[in-house]
């Protein structure tokens, strides 16, 4: 073998040499590149949630801190493959599994491949409670949230008035993306409230009661804060009725705290029923402007589907478990009432 041809075979081992390594390297870097890369213990999946303006360093430390990551060094490495090290991931809430790895983490977040979240609305009695509730389960900030309910521009173009919110939105849990803007919220509670009345002939049966929609959630709420007992609302509903159609003053003690925005109030005095409010049914006759808070479902139903009687009077059951007596006169009621308050004076002196 003459000097040349031993220099090429000096330079084919060294470029196999050159050739195995890298593919080595290769394969190494895509073993752990593609190896699954979390920690979700028991659960299935786990949602993590990018903000507006978050980089990839940010990311990580959020993925760290909550325990989710196992190898630090590898979503790095997946991230300077793709190029992200110094961009702005794109923000929403994504989906991880025990079986995903680092690259198909981010190639989500790349391609801005998001999970919806169930948003749950529910138990709620003011406007600044509602957004506050959504803002700690979407992006949007609770300030920009009661900013549009608040204003009634934005509001009258869902058809509706600041005091309707809790007609527009229905106690339910939807799904949405987490990103979702305030007025894209807003969008989709009009069209799921349109789809919720449209539904089990809700409309018609508003029709037949002679009421709007906004009258059957007012006196939904009402309802809703005057029993936790479902057996009782549709009756309670039909109290109401009775009342509204022979022009009875309400006199719902709920709407008494609301229109003083004090709900720790647990017995209302009469010291407190010359509130000056719309809200106040012992001064003013017929249903408050608005809901008194954002009523359930099933006491949207139990005012569409009211009890007929002729009850006209209430009050607490004598044996305080949370149920009431009704009559259908005001000595009956007074009756009623004695029992229930000589049954509440044995039980404050059992407890001294």
């Amino acid at each position: 073998m003459n000097k040349k041809q031993k220099t090429w075979t000096i330079i084919s081992v060294v470029i196999v040499c050159m050739v195995c390594i890298i593919v080595a390297l290769g394969l190494y870097v895509k073993r752990w590149v593609y190896a699954p890369n979390f920690n979700i213990n028991e659960r299935k999946s786990e949602l993590v949630f990018i903000n507006k303006n978050e980089n990839i360093d940010v990311f990580i430390e959020h993925l760290t801190e909550q325990g989710l990551v196992v190898n630090v060094d590898y979503i790095r490495l997946a991230a300077r493959f793709l190029k992200m090290n110094d961009c702005i991931l794109k923000s929403g809430c994504y989906a991880v599994t025990n079986d995903m790895s680092s690259m198909e983490l981010l190639q989500h977040i790349r391609r801005g491949e998001q999970t919806p979240v169930k948003l749950v609305i529910n138990n709620v009695r003011l406007p600044e409670q509602f957004a506050s509730k959504v803002a700690k389960q979407m992006m949007a900030d609770s300030a920009e949230i009661m900013n549009f309910v608040s204003d009634p521009d934005k509001m009258r173009n869902l058809g509706y008035e600041p005091e309707e919110l809790f007609v527009l939105v229905v106690s339910n849990t939807y799904e949405m993306w987490w990103t979702t803007s305030v007025e894209g919220l807003m969008n989709k509670l009009k069209s799921e409230n349109e789809k919720f009345w449209a539904a089990k002939h809700r409309t018609e049966k508003a029709y037949e009661l002679g009421m709007t929609k906004t009258e059957v959630v007012t006196l939904a709420s009402i309802v809703e804060e005057e029993t936790n007992y479902g057996a009782e609302k549709s009756r309670i509903a039909g109290l109401y009725i009775n009342r509204l159609r022979c022009g009875m003053l309400l006199q719902s003690d709920p709407t008494v705290k609301f229109a003083m925005r004090d709900f720790t109030i647990n017995h209302v005095l009469f010291s407190h029923l010359g509130e000056d409010s719309p809200y106040n049914t012992y001064r003013y006759a017929g249903l408050p402007p608005g809901p008194i808070r954002l009523p359930s479902i099933a006491s949207i139903d139990a005012v569409l589907d009211a009890e007929e009687h002729d009850y006209l009077y209430m009050c607490a059951h004598e044996d305080l478990n949370g149920t009431h007596r009704f009559a259908r006169t005001l000595t009956e009621h007074n009756r009623n009432a004695a029992k229930y308050h000589k049954a509440l004076r044995a039980w404050k002196k059992s407890q001294r």
